[in-house]
């Protein structure tokens, strides 16, 4: 009989331990720490050439290339720019920081990160204090209407200010109003933007998928008042909240220089999946023309800026259309270009621009590959090697210094 007892009591503390474990949390929110909670982005910062990633880009490059290539690291700390941060409710207390691995619990502010520009941290523990009275939900409870589920900060480095995204459930931008008034004053604070997410609208994506006008509290216009402006190699790029942004972006300078001497004098060039033209608008220096385009309704607006900001003669040389990757790739148009330059998502390559590229006659010289995604870049280059292009040359580079990450850029010629 005894056994019996033992087993089930056995039984249900198993059972309880499990659905603990599930939760994330205790009522009041808080979160239990545990080994898995390290902060797997710092795993590798004392020296960030030991990243399993690296150590794999190694191997695989050694055996395809006479020279072996290198691997550059940038600064340690203040380097990430941009950060769009969970907000949770923990032990009374509002934090703004990433999930732990395997969860949707916050577990610790991000305003203590080194890897963070310092006005970011002292924005981060400004909005905390601002969201102390509104609706944000402790860890494991659901988000519901009228809560502050995220917030973005970009850093603008010339005059170091930082813009603020509140992100609020629901359609009500009144928790974003009482936030901006609070933060009214801080010589810090570039500008601020609320995005209402409408439950009924609800994704993945921490800025939803409704184009333009979703985002805006009341108005928002891509205006250089609204839009961060970075110059990292002295051309203004602008960045709405909604557009993609390299966190380092001085490490991804560093790529972008690197493909200006692999450009041809008087280049004609294609850019897929273009962003805001952070390669392209670099170029136009040596190419004859710059066709950039990419998928985002926002970036156009942004690349319209940019182009107020140069010479006449080198704006004439930039062109932009808001069109996917593979809508480009099926109309034909990189038989015309001398170079194509893609810088895709993690995945890779879509079918039809690696098809566009597999075409064996008219296609161009050049393609420069900037990957941030290893394995989909290992698949794409096994193809474009068997296609008769050439693999010239690699370098990588560790844009967030501690993680088990590295972004390539190949450079592969017209094979014979």
């Amino acid at each position: 009989m005894s056994s019996m007892r033992d087993k089930v009591a056995a039984l249900s503390a198993k059972l309880s331990g499990k659905k603990k474990k599930r939760g994330g949390g205790d009522a009041s929110g808080a979160a239990k720490r545990s080994k898995s909670d390290a902060d797997p982005s710092a795993r590798y910062l004392a020296n960030p050439l030991t990243a399993p990633i690296v150590q794999r880009w190694h191997a695989y490059f050694r055996s395809r290339l006479a020279t072996p290539p290198r691997v550059f690291v940038g600064p340690k700390t203040g380097w990430r720019g941009v950060a769009k941060l969970a907000a949770r409710r923990v032990n009374g207390r509002v934090l703004l920081g990433l999930f732990a691995p395997g969860t949707h619990d916050v577990v610790t502010s991000a305003s203590t990160s080194a890897a963070h520009a310092p006005a970011l941290n002292t924005a981060i523990k400004a909005v905390e204090a601002a969201l102390a009275d509104e609706r944000v939900y402790a860890n494991g409870a659901a988000e519901g209407d009228g809560s502050v589920t995220y917030v973005g900060f970009a850093h603008q480095s010339c005059d170091d200010t930082v813009q603020v995204v509140v992100v609020v459930n629901g359609d009500d931008a009144a928790p974003a109003r009482r936030v901006r008034a609070r933060l009214e004053g801080r010589g810090w604070l570039h500008s601020f933007v609320a995005h209402l997410n409408p439950v009924s609208r609800h994704d993945n994506a921490i800025y939803g998928r409704g184009g333009p006008e979703t985002l805006g509290c009341a108005t928002f216009a891509c205006t250089t008042g609204q839009c961060v402006r970075e110059a990292p190699l002295g051309v203004g790029l602008f960045f709405a909240p909604a557009c993609f942004r390299q966190a380092n972006l001085t490490q991804f300078a560093e790529i972008v220089k690197a493909i200006q001497k692999a450009i041809p004098k008087n280049a004609r060039v294609v850019e897929l999946y273009g962003g805001v033209a952070t390669i392209g608008a670099h170029l136009l220096e040596r190419a004859a023309r710059v066709r950039c385009s990419d998928e985002n309704p926002w970036n156009a607006a942004c690349v319209d800026l940019l182009k107020r900001g140069l010479p006449e003669a080198l704006a004439e040389k930039l062109s932009y259309e808001t069109a996917p990757a593979a809508v480009v790739a099926r109309r034909g148009d990189l038989a015309g270009a001398d170079v194509v330059i893609v810088d895709p998502p993690r995945k890779g390559l879509c079918a039809d621009v690696l098809k566009a590229l597999l075409r064996p006659a008219p296609k161009p010289r050049r393609l420069v590959y900037v990957s941030c995604g290893f394995d989909a870049l290992q698949r794409d280059l096994a193809a474009l090697v068997a296609g008769r292009w050439r693999l010239d040359r690699v370098e990588g580079h560790v844009l967030f210094p501690g993680a088990d990450h590295v972004e390539t850029l190949a450079v592969l010629d017209e094979g014979e």
